[in-house]
């Protein structure tokens, strides 16, 4: 039996505590994280590589993290990516609802971090799915 290759993960968070937590937390269950804090950095840094899976959080400098959902869901090189959203707020708009695969609320627990990353890589589809209280 082969072992699926390690599945990388982008994480967009403005907070560099709590990116620096999931980047941990995702490693040691086998995923390879690329951490940035602003919507600038994660542009620049999709030129370079493609990854399996967008962790975003709605609050991060620059580019508001909704506009960059947008944006993520325009490229071509994005668009199939699952994204699970990351954010605060107990309301979510409906736009991101219709253009993450996922959305996590914080503060989360590692458990839920830990699911909602493995279903969310299982999808390319953008489905209404909310974890976390």
């Amino acid at each position: 039996m082969h072992a699926s290759p390690p599945r990388l993960v982008l994480i967009i968070d403005g907070e560099p505590d709590i990116g620096a937590l999931i980047a941990d937390v995702l490693e040691t269950e086998g995923y390879i994280p690329h951490v940035v804090e602003t919507g600038g950095d994660a542009l620049n840094l999709l030129a370079t590589i493609r990854p399996h899976l967008i962790l975003l959080s709605l609050n991060v400098a620059g580019l508001p993290g909704e506009q960059l959902l947008s944006m993520f869901r325009a490229m071509p090189a994005t668009t199939a990516i699952p994204i699970v959203a990351l954010t605060a707020h107990s309301t979510i708009p409906a736009r991101v609802h219709r253009q993450a695969t996922a959305t996590l609320t914080k503060p989360f627990n590692l458990e839920d971090l830990i699911a909602v990353t493995a279903r969310a890589l299982c999808t390319n589809t953008p489905q209404e799915r909310t974890i976390g209280e």
